[in-house]
């Protein structure tokens, strides 16, 4: 059973620089995290930390990575989109700005949405789910 891992101790492992037999442990507490949405912030802010610190993390667990990557809707760091599930590379390819055919980028999950109001002409909610987003971290 994986050693749950406070955010703190997480950020100190990944600072640190060794993760020495941890990573398990690591990505668990992030999908626990993840799984809790007032606690979602909390997991990003790790997972885009573990992505820092990927080469570190070891090939054995960069499946479990970019499935979090997926799941936290954070695309633009996922590197190889075609070793993830279908369901993931969907949602990969759902990320891509349609308006810009042949795109060679990817948004996360708040870029879309906020692209997508953009492109529908609501910049007055935009603004406000803006500063909602900003002070709710």
């Amino acid at each position: 059973m994986a050693e749950h891992l406070t955010v703190d101790a997480g950020r100190r492992l990944l600072r640190d620089g060794d993760l020495n037999g941890h990573t398990f442990d690591l990505l668990a507490s992030i999908a626990r995290l993840a799984a809790r949405s007032e606690t979602r912030g909390e997991a990003r802010d790790l997972l885009i930390r573990t992505h820092e610190a990927a080469d570190r993390v070891g090939s054995t667990f960069q499946p479990i990575l970019q499935s979090l990557t997926a799941t936290l809707g954070l695309f633009p760091y996922i590197d190889e989109p075609l070793q993830m599930s279908t369901q993931e590379q969907l949602a990969f390819e759902s990320h891509r700005p349609p308006h810009l055919d042949g795109a060679a980028f990817v948004f996360h999950s708040a870029q879309r949405e906020i692209y997508e109001r953009l492109l529908a002409g609501d910049s007055h909610s935009l603004s406000a789910y803006i500063v909602w987003e900003v002070c709710d971290r």
